[in-house]
């Protein structure tokens, strides 16, 4: 007997696991076919057993997400039935998994001419096998997808798919009386007047499948077919409890933060701090940076050294000391931030183990000018790294090589140096013989030539696997995308705009699975 497979989507917290669950054991009563379930999210530990758990790629938000379903390499080779989370199965779905061909469902409100001139398709339920071309179509053309979205809110992953369907004379639509729209009824093109009604509250002769785009979800809904086929299809012994879900997922670093007169006392996980005040440590929590805090968590081996590059006013240094950091080698050119790590050194009687450099990296060694004097209360690093002539402080100016030794036996290396990563970027191979996995900062709006960086990032590819805080590689497409982005604050940025963290695992000492291999 055929086997054949189903996918889902969960992204973020529109949808709780047991829509998957419930997506599942809709399948399973209403096809004879044997097949795997997988879903595609981005926390894929709370599955088990039936659902097969696959790490969604991150950089993309909501709907988009559902892209990664062409992209080669995510999903074992083979057939799927795509379904998104808020629809209801209520009859015999043999045929669609039989489907010839690539399979969609007509629009419910568009399909003759949809929001880019051609047929438009609804995504919520599709037939395919892995088809890079789509996702080619989809990536390369990110700056037109950014427009059209700025100009329509809600354009989204099926306007993509439809516009490569359409260009390349796809005609072959699932029949129309297959799928409905619980808003819409089974008659396209019908338009929402009344918001009150639903007009495909009823099964049509022929449904399967009950499309719940927008509002209601199946769960806000109170009738005897959809109680039957979707509020009923959950089996309480197969769902993962709260109690295992709290434990496999990620726990924040319990981090206290208390300004007492002149002093502000941090504790994180339990281990106690007293710094000079600064702006910052207002902002400094447990939901600071959680990315940051993951990747340390992750790949910070307890007694193991520790190397900070653009320390600022010491939190990363902090969390690092707290999770077992056995020596900690800090670098900051700012004298004002310096300064405060001095002071913290002195008050908490860290001279064994935070050695203090007063420096910048920089492509050669002597002096450089940061600055201007004026600005230098608000930096955090080097942002502004002057050559010489200008009004700013001069510091040190050291190579990377100048800040490793034969001794150290760093695990993890921190570089924030907003945006005077172009000035070392070609020199980061060097850390490709140390055993440590690197968390880079990216600021693309602070280089010159992007261009000419990304090249040089990308050829680290040779040497390192990009990936992000889960230690899942990142695709080169998508790092290049977000790097030459035009958009001011896209989804992968931070509130400042485009500035976002990559972390560089050296392949000598990790395998593609993010894993350190034995020594």
């Amino acid at each position: 007997m055929k086997s054949v497979n189903v996918v889902c989507v969960n992204w973020g917290t529109k949808y709780s696991p047991d829509y998957v669950e419930r997506l599942y054991k809709m399948v399973k009563i209403n096809t004879t076919l044997p097949f795997k379930m997988y879903c595609l999210t981005d926390n894929p530990d709370i599955y088990r057993d039936h659902i097969i758990g696959v790490k969604l790629e991150p950089g993309f938000e909501g709907w988009w997400n559902k892209m990664q379903l062409f992209k080669d390499e995510v999903l074992p080779p083979g057939e799927y039935l795509y379904f998104d989370l808020d629809v209801v199965i209520v009859g015999d779905i043999d045929c669609i998994f039989e489907y010839e061909g690539f399979g969609i469902t007509r629009d419910f409100i568009n399909p003759d001419i949809g929001l880019l001139g051609g047929k438009e398709y609804n995504s919520s339920v599709m037939r395919f096998t892995q088809n890079s071309a789509i996702w080619a179509h989809f990536i390369n053309n990110q700056t037109r997808w950014a427009a059209e979205q700025k100009r329509i809110p809600f354009f989204g992953d099926q306007n993509v798919i439809s516009d490569f369907l359409n260009r390349n004379g796809f005609d072959c639509p699932f029949p129309d009386e297959w799928i409905w729209s619980f808003k819409m009824g089974s008659i396209r093109g019908r338009r929402p007047v009344d918001h009150t009604k639903f007009f495909g509250a009823e099964i049509p002769e022929g449904g399967k499948i009950c499309v719940f785009h927008g509002q209601p979800n199946p769960h806000q809904v109170n009738i005897d077919w959809v109680n039957k086929h979707w509020k009923n299809q959950v089996s309480e012994s197969a769902r993962i409890s709260d109690q295992e879900r709290e434990a496999i997922e990620f726990q924040k670093l319990d981090i206290h933060v208390e300004k007492i007169f002149d002093n502000t006392e941090i504790s994180i996980n339990g281990m106690k701090f007293t710094i000079p005040n600064h702006w910052f440590w207002s902002e400094f929590s447990a939901s600071w940076e959680p990315q940051t805090a993951k990747f340390f968590k992750t790949n910070l081996l307890p007694g193991t050294d520790y190397l900070d590059i653009g320390a600022w006013v010491g939190p990363t240094a902090l969390i690092a000391t707290a999770l077992g950091a056995n020596r900690l080698k800090l670098i900051e050119p700012n004298p004002l931030n310096f300064f405060n790590l001095v002071i913290t050194q002195l008050s908490n009687n860290l001279f064994s183990k935070w050695f203090l450099i007063n420096a910048c990296v920089a492509k050669e060694r002597g002096t450089s000018i940061i600055g201007p004097l004026d600005g230098i209360m608000n930096l955090s690093s080097a942002t502004n790294i002057r050559d010489q002539n200008q009004d700013g402080v001069k510091i040190i100016s050291l190579k990377l090589a100048d800040l490793i030794s034969d001794d150290d036996n760093f695990s993890l290396i921190k570089i924030d140096i907003e945006g005077a990563e172009d000035y070392i970027i070609e020199d980061l191979s060097i850390f490709s013989r140390k055993q440590s996995a690197i968390w880079l900062s990216l600021h693309p709006p602070f280089i010159p030539d992007v261009e000419r960086f990304l090249e040089k990032l990308l050829s680290l590819g040779d040497v390192f696997y990009f990936v992000d805080e889960d230690n899942t590689l990142i695709d080169g497409k998508v790092l290049e995308s977000w790097i030459k982005t035009d958009a001011e604050f896209p989804s992968w940025g931070t509130k400042w705009g485009n500035f976002f963290e990559i972390g560089l695992l050296p392949k000598k000492w990790f395998g593609r699975d993010g894993k350190r291999k034995e020594s």
